[in-house]
């Protein structure tokens, strides 16, 4: 099952090279759910291209998830594999692994100490190197 992949309910965190860096707003409906059930994620966003990626949550089995009209949603374990798809099926360049490392544990990580339940933890997300 695909998730939500809709940018206009995330809140803009970060632009560089084409994308955004997409996070559900607190003062949102649902996020303190989502920080409780683990479904927190970031989403990267290219306008230009629509092209969507959902790092690794619940809601993505702990995976990361490609969206776009034009192919069909794609799920990978590693950032690596991602910035692979990305280059190969869309002609893009993914972010920085570290930037968007930084940003999952401002906006993702610290939202779920002492929130969530202790499988979110479990499996920690992969990186790319530039």
């Amino acid at each position: 099952m695909t998730a939500d992949h809709n940018p206009e309910v995330r809140t803009v965190v970060h632009e560089e090279r084409g994308w955004q860096v997409l996070v559900h707003p607190r003062n949102g409906d649902g996020y303190h759910h989502r920080v409780a059930e683990g479904r927190l994620h970031l989403q990267m966003w290219h306008p230009k291209r629509s092209v969507s990626v959902l790092l690794p949550s619940v809601e993505t089995d702990n995976r990361y998830e490609i969206f776009s009209k034009r192919h069909p949603t794609v799920r990978l374990n590693t950032y690596p594999d991602v910035c692979e798809e990305l280059e190969s099926a869309y002609n893009l360049k993914g972010l920085c692994s570290d930037r968007l490392c930084e940003f999952r544990i401002w906006f993702v990580l610290s939202a779920q100490i002492g929130a969530t339940q202790p499988n979110v933890w479990s499996r920690p997300v992969p990186c790319c190197q530039d």
